[in-house]
């Protein structure tokens, strides 16, 4: 087992990774790092006697196998392993490992294919500063291109107290991307549930004390019973007359938005007649594609998302197309759902 970690890139995760390895009896033997401060205080903290500015200085630093976890942004992670790759390092018996979301240990093929051992390990949390949080019990995606890559870096997890979870090489990005549906989008979601809220009539500094136990039951729910088992409202029940007015409502919402944006000062050079763009700049609030916010085509999206999650079925699919552009209530009723 390998107890001897070396870190490429001194940025916010590795001061919280290279704690939880000191405390778990691992030897931090190296730290390379293009910012001679912040190495300077890495070192420091974790009493690394070996600090280097440049790859060159690599080689005698492994001259025993390490766990070396390269700590850089995606976007240099495979330039970093043509560096290490280029100076002919003893891989035999150490393991590099990159700890990206999105990007899976192909990366580091240019290392793989000299023999070493490569993988990925990505801890879904966020690392706000260089003060180091806890990681113990936080899970782990796993992912390596070998088995035994991979069983090495379960170990190393179960070391760390991590939860370590496995994921296919090919579908990497779709961890990344069940990460940010999961994450990211859902403040959208609240933010556009605060514009509704203010055009009843709300205050915003009123938003959480109505809504704030909707949203935390319905996590509960999810993590209790699952997402098809946490969803109520108008989809759920089939209430194609609610949905109707509800569209109805956000197309004349995204109407009067537009004319608030016609009125509010735009000049000529926002207007594209002729170019076949459909609106105003969108970059002072008016979408060129819907019309709007955007509002109405994402309640049409998620509302039949959701029938697709219940496997409710409507007998007139177009509901999820209609605009009702009269806004009133003399449309055909729509048939009554299965």
């Amino acid at each position: 087992m390998i107890k001897r970690v070396a870190f490429i890139g001194t940025g916010r995760i590795a001061w919280s990774l290279a704690e939880a390895f000191k405390e778990a009896g691992y030897e931090v033997v190296c730290a390379i790092s293009r910012t001679g401060y912040n190495l300077i205080n890495f070192a420091a903290r974790f009493r690394i006697d070996c600090t280097i500015r440049s790859f060159d200085e690599m080689k005698s630093a492994l001259a025993e196998p390490a766990l070396v976890l390269i700590a850089v942004p995606d976007s240099e992670i495979r330039s970093v392993a043509e560096q290490l790759t280029a100076l002919d390092l003893p891989v035999e018996g150490s393991m590099f490992v990159h700890l990206s979301g999105s990007k899976n240990s192909d990366e580091l093929s240019a290392l793989s294919s000299k023999g070493a051992l490569t993988g990925t390990l990505h801890i879904p949390q966020s690392f706000p500063t260089t003060d180091p949080i806890p990681i113990r019990g936080l899970p782990a995606a796993i992912e390596s291109v070998s088995s035994v890559g991979e069983r090495l870096l379960f170990e190393v997890a179960h070391i760390l107290g991590l939860i370590p979870i496995s994921v296919k090489q090919e579908g990497k990005i779709f961890y990344h991307l069940a990460a940010v549906f999961a994450s990211n989008f859902f403040p959208v979601l609240v933010a556009d549930s605060m514009k509704m809220f203010e055009a009843a009539g709300g205050k915003r500094d009123d938003y959480f004390k109505i809504f704030s136990s909707i949203i935390t039951t319905t996590f509960n729910n999810i993590l209790q019973n699952g997402p098809e088992n946490a969803v109520s409202g108008v989809v759920s029940r089939r209430d194609e007359e609610t949905i109707r007015r509800h569209i109805s409502a956000l197309l004349e919402f995204e109407s009067q938005k537009r004319d608030v944006d016609l009125h509010a000062g735009l000049d000529e050079k926002d207007f594209h007649p002729g170019s076949g763009k459909k609106g105003f700049n969108t970059e002072k609030g008016f979408n060129a594609e819907t019309g709007g916010s955007g509002l109405l085509e994402t309640y049409k999206l998620l509302s039949k998302r959701t029938a697709e999650l219940l496997g409710v079925q409507f007998n007139d699919e177009s509901l999820w197309e209609g605009t009702f552009a009269d806004g009133n209530d003399d449309d055909p009723p729509l048939k009554p759902g299965k």
